[in-house]
């Protein structure tokens, strides 16, 4: 499911911000970016979120910041040995011009790479520690209330979809080309096309076989399966706790009905509604998927 979350939280001269964001996946796939020195927290996030999620692509992104007063300065002694050399070169070149010019430290300092601010890897403290976790399952709540509301919003979408298959199915029960009179029809007319291209089949024989294909054509067991598999759809969205799972076996097994459906269908109406109930069916399928 999709969603975003985001907290902050500060510890003494150091604030922090948790960005954390959901996107669909069939299982629980956490990725972290933490700033450096930040790595000993990895377990602590990967521990909340795993006790609170069971399934999405989370992403989640920690950006710290230090108060200005307490960066201080220092001087990057590689850069300013390059500094010098460079004025060592400039002074030979034009010689007499500077010989009586004395290097002027104040000046040394503004050149780029000389002086910087100093920015010390974050040190988390036990306290520091415990606010951060505070932080996270803020940011975790705010998360699980936005995937809450995209799911009110897809169950809404799904139950329409139960509807629609439920709709179909009782177009097949009731079908008039699935009552006996029917299909006995068709069968004798089958028959009569084979006796005139072979006059010499055994009746008895083809009678028999006829038989045979009248009971595999029924889809009563099918659609009864269909309808449970209905009834429970709609348990599934009605319950507390993660439903995507169930929802995900579900909805291959409602393929599955329709697939035999439409295979075992004795008439061009009832495979056209075959159809139409595996493309709810697949749609019900894609939507199944950002459901936690």
């Amino acid at each position: 499911m999709t969603g975003f979350g985001q907290a902050s939280g500060s510890h003494g001269e150091l604030t922090w911000t948790i960005d954390i964001r959901s996107v669909n996946a069939r299982g629980l796939d956490i990725r972290l970016r933490l700033p450096s020195g930040l790595e000993p927290l990895d377990p602590v996030i990967r521990e909340a979120i795993r006790g609170s999620l069971k399934r999405g692509g989370i992403s989640v992104t920690v950006t710290t910041e230090r108060d200005a007063s307490s960066r201080g300065f220092r001087v990057n002694e590689s850069g300013l040995e390059s500094a010098i050399q460079a004025i060592d070169v400039v002074a030979n070149k034009l010689g007499p011009v500077l010989s009586d010019k004395a290097i002027d430290p104040v000046s040394l300092l503004t050149l780029r790479g000389v002086l910087e601010a100093g920015e010390e890897a974050p040190v988390f403290d036990e306290a520091a520690t415990e606010l951060f976790r505070l932080t996270i399952s803020e940011a975790i709540d705010a998360l699980r209330e936005a995937r809450a509301s995209e799911g009110q919003r897809l169950a809404t979408v799904i139950h329409s979809q139960l509807n629609e298959l439920e709709q179909l199915v009782d177009q097949v029960s009731g079908s008039p080309e699935r009552s006996p009179d029917a299909i006995k029809r068709r069968l004798g007319e089958a028959v009569e096309r084979l006796f005139e291209s072979e006059p010499k089949l055994d009746p008895e024989r083809l009678h028999q076989e006829a038989m045979v294909l009248a009971v595999k054509a029924d889809i009563q067991e099918e659609l009864d399966r269909l309808n449970a598999h209905i009834a429970r759809g709609r348990e599934l969205l009605g319950a507390d706790g993660p439903i995507g799972r169930q929802f995900d076996f579900l909805s291959q097994e409602f393929n599955r009905e329709a697939n035999t459906l439409c295979s075992k269908a004795n008439h061009i109406s009832i495979t056209r509604i075959g159809l139409d109930a595996k493309t709810i069916i697949d749609q019900m399928r894609e939507q199944v998927q950002n459901l936690e």
